[in-house]
Formats: structure tokens, C-alpha cells, sequence
């Protein structure tokens, strides 16, 4: 039986998986729905519940055991295999998107001349060593990390709604837009599929009892993240300018100082720490997830049976690594990304959704025979 965490880390867990890369976060939300972005995020917390339920509730079903552990049972080890491949892949892929692209944003704010090779080496390694801890001490170091960039981010959130006018946050609801405030939570979910990182984590049925209220606090802790995020952007900017640049909120940053701050006045430095520890945790959290489906399937060969986690973590880490330099440029990785979105649709929704049915139609045929 693996590692069961407590529930409280639920919460880190949860915002780890989802709040990654949020600079784009206000370009996207107000792109379609302007001011009213707000509501479409609502509406995707709304949306990406009953996934994240499922999830937790297989989890503890299956106690002690992880996404390819029981999937093998629920549909056969034939159906259980391309499902995998496609979890791993889905992890793999996020593993060096997320480093580019906070690379990207460090070398154009403060690193200019610095390669890329360097940076993505020390970042990576470090993702490797949090991976390679386990999930027990990976939620210890999720929590460590989520708290210091809430407490910069409280600061910089603070900073830019005194500082913006709340006459950009206008109109605040338009009642006949509500038909395009769903079709545009549909386009944005992507922002909360992080959710499908708890598939990796093991739970059970004693020691997590709460688990579901700590992943509805973890998500509306994310939520208001964003709409911090959101409303801070704009209220500098105003819409028109917001959904010009995809970096949004850091032109935001850049834009207010604090004159009692002297050396701090500006509010980059805090921004980047926050996404930089944001980034680091998202990368360590996927990169546990593909390594643990990666070491499930070469447990079973007798070359490599009996692996330990930091194996499979070293060849994650590799491999992200290659691609991560190997990636051209920002439409380049906006297109590895785009593929990425499109595979969560299944990872992170249509399979936890259809694995939750078949279990409770098991269980239910199961108690009929019993009875």
C-alpha cells in the first residue's frame, strides 16, 4: 500500500495542479467575455467538480492505490494500457511546457543573456529531487512553496487593485451574455484540469474522510487566485489593453510601484518568485505523476522490476529536458501546449467521469448478486 497523505494537503496538492501558468490567465477569460471574465471562471469551478469528486471518491474506493493500479482492475489490463500511455504522456507533456515557459519569462524580464540549456537544467533537477521524494514529502514541499506564494501574491494583488481604478472592472455582469459566459467556460476549463494530479495520490477510506471538503477548499482557494489575478490586470489596464498581450498581468506588475518600498518599489521581483514557486511544483507534481505510471509498467518486466521512484524520475527529467531546448519558439510551444489541452479533455474529465459509472454500476450489480 502506498503512502496515504493526510487531507489537509489536498488543498496544496489541488492548487499546485491547477494555478501554473496564469499570466495569460486575463487575456483569455477577457478576450471573449471582457470584464465579465469573472463569471467564466465561476462557471469552469462549477464544471470541473464533478470530475474532481469522481476522482477522490475512485481514490478511496481503491484504497493505498493510484490511477494505473486500479484502472487494470476496473477495465482489464487490454483497456487499461492505452489509457496509461495517454496519463503518461498527458504528465510528460507538462514537464517541459511549464519550464519553458516560465524560462521564457524569466530570461525576458531579468536573465536576457542567459541560455536556455542552464536554466532549465537547474529547474528541471530540482523537479526531479521533489518528485524523487515521494508524494508524502512532494505535499510537504507543495505546501512549503503554495504558502510563500500566496503571501507574495497577497502583496502584489493588494498592490494592483489600490493602485487600478474600479471603473475598468465595468460592467461587472451582462445579463444577455449569459449563453456566451458557458460556451466560454467550455473553450477556458483548461485553466482548472490540474485537478487530475490526484490521481496519483493514493487515499483511503478512514484517514481521509474529509477528503472532498479539502478539495472543494483547495479549488476555491485557486479560484479566487484567479480572479484576483483577473480582476488586479484589468482594474490597472483597463479590458482594451488586457486583451492585447498575453502577458497581461506581469505589464500590469510592471506598471505600479510603490514609492514607500525604496530598492522594492517595484513589483516584479515578488511576481516572479510567486510564479517561479508555482511553476516548480506543477512541474515536480507532473513529473511524480508520469514517473509513478512509467514505474508501474517497468515493475513488471524483469530487467527493471523493483525500480525505485528516483529511476523513473532521472528519465522524466531527461526527456524533458531535450525537449525543453529543443522547442524553437513561443508559437512553437504555444502549439505543443494547444496539443496538450486537447488531451485533458480526456485525462482530466471524459475518463474520470466514465470510470466513476462503471464502478458504481459494478457496485451496485455486485450488491444485487450479494443480496
Amino acid at each position: 500500500m502506498k503512502t496515504i497523505i493526510e487531507d489537509k494537503y489536498i488543498i496544496f496538492l489541488v492548487f499546485s495542479g491547477i494555478v501554473g501558468l496564469f499570466t495569460n490567465l486575463p487575456t483569455e477569460y477577457g478576450s471573449y467575455a471582457g470584464t465579465c471574465g469573472w463569471v467564466v471562471i465561476i462557471i469552469d469551478l462549477l464544471l470541473i467538480l464533478p470530475p474532481s469528486l469522481a476522482i477522490i471518491w475512485l481514490n478511496k474506493q481503491y484504497e493505498g492505490r493510484i490511477v494505473p493500479d486500479y484502472l487494470d482492475e476496473i477495465l482489464g489490463k487490454y483497456l487499461a494500457l492505452p489509457i496509461n500511455i495517454l496519463y503518461f504522456i498527458k504528465f510528460a507533456m507538462l514537464v517541459p511546457s511549464m519550464t519553458r515557459s516560465l524560462l521564457g519569462m524569466v530570461k525576458s524580464t531579468a536573465l536576457q543573456t542567459t541560455p536556455i540549456w542552464p536554466l532549465a537544467l537547474i529547474f528541471i533537477a530540482c523537479g526531479c529531487y521533489a518528485a524523487s521524494c515521494g508524494i508524502k514529502y512532494l505535499s510537504y514541499i507543495c505546501q512549503f512553496f503554495i504558502l510563500i506564494a500566496l503571501i507574495l501574491s497577497s502583496i502584489v494583488f493588494s498592490t494592483l487593485h489600490s493602485k487600478g481604478g474600479l471603473i475598468n472592472l465595468r460592467p461587472f455582469f451582462v445579463k444577455q451574455d449569459i449563453p456566451l459566459y458557458f460556451k466560454e467556460s467550455i473553450r477556458h476549463l483548461r485553466f482548472f484540469f490540474g485537478t487530475m494530479v490526484l490521481l496519483v495520490v493514493p487515499l483511503n477510506k478512514k484517514n481521509n474522510k474529509k477528503a472532498s471538503i479539502y478539495l472543494l477548499i483547495g479549488l476555491l482557494i485557486s479560484t479566487l487566485f484567479y480572479l484576483l489575478v483577473f480582476w488586479g490586470t484589468i482594474s490597472v489596464l483597463g479590458i482594451d489593453s488586457t486583451v492585447l498581450f498575453d502577458d497581461a498581468f506581469f505589464i500590469a506588475v510592471r506598471s505600479v510601484e510603490i514609492q514607500k518600498l525604496e530598492i522594492l518599489q517595484r513589483l516584479d521581483a515578488l511576481a516572479i518568485a510567486a510564479f517561479t514557486f508555482t511553476s516548480l511544483v506543477i512541474v515536480a507534481l507532473y513529473m511524480y505523476g508520469a514517473a509513478t505510471v512509467l514505474k508501474y509498467y517497468l515493475d513488471k518486466t524483469k530487467f527493471f522490476k523493483n525500480m525505485i521512484l528516483s529511476f523513473s524520475c532521472i528519465i522524466i527529467s531527461i526527456v524533458s529536458f531535450i525537449i525543453c531546448i529543443i522547442i524553437p519558439n513561443e508559437f512553437a510551444l504555444g502549439q505543443y501546449l494547444s496539443i496538450s489541452y486537447k488531451l485533458s479533455w480526456a485525462t482530466s474529465v471524459i475518463i474520470p467521469i466514465i470510470l466513476f459509472i462503471i464502478v458504481k454500476i459494478k457496485k451496485r450489480i455486485n450488491k444485487k448478486i450479494s443480496q
